[in-house]
């Protein structure tokens, strides 16, 4: 898999996000380890929709979340 290019993001559990519009595949690099992780087949509204909630992180329903649960994890 290429690199994927992440930027910086205001969060408390998250410090960069990057995603690949040819592979669907959105990347996520957590605190405090920064661990990346990659979600396989994200479409690029869900990641839109990601990269605009008012937290991305810590929100009672937030669309981290539900990528976690939804889409499949390649580490």
């Amino acid at each position: 898999m290429k690199n994927i290019d992440r930027i910086p993001v205001e969060s408390s559990y998250i410090n960069s996000v990057g995603y690949d519009i040819h592979s669907s595949t959105l990347e996520i690099e957590f605190k405090p380890d920064y661990v990346v992780f990659d979600y396989l087949n994200v479409p690029y509204s869900v990641y839109v929709a990601f990269m605009n909630s008012s937290s991305l992180g810590n929100s009672s329903i937030n669309i981290s979340n539900i990528i976690i649960k939804m889409f499949r994890l390649s580490k």
